[in-house]
């Protein structure tokens, strides 16, 4: 992926284009799963993105970038891989990146 991405900016040669979407819930204290049900409307909405659709992916929970193995997703459903669901109250944020070039 990385040299695909450095071609297109060679051949170019100006910055790649991209979009973001977030979504914003907050934890319960006990789920693991979250759907487009669970986020908070007061930021917009925007819905669990399809992978298919994404380039790029990050998750924050409670404002710390998490790695790729604690979480999957489809469309409308975010999964988290980690023992313990994060604790009541804390933010999760997933920011989806696309590049449109």
């Amino acid at each position: 992926m990385i040299d695909f991405l450095e071609e297109i900016q060679k051949s170019k040669n100006s910055p790649l284009k991209v979009e973001t979407f977030q979504y914003y819930t907050i934890s319960d204290g006990e789920k693991k799963v979250y759907t487009d049900d669970d986020e908070l409307l007061y930021y917009g909405k925007v819905g669990i993105k399809d992978p298919n659709d994404i380039s790029f992916t990050n998750l924050f929970i409670n404002g710390i970038l998490q790695p790729p193995a604690i979480f999957s997703f489809q469309k409308g459903i975010l999964t988290l891989n980690s023992i313990d669901p994060p604790l009541e109250g804390t933010p999760i944020i997933v920011q989806f990146i696309k590049i449109v070039n």
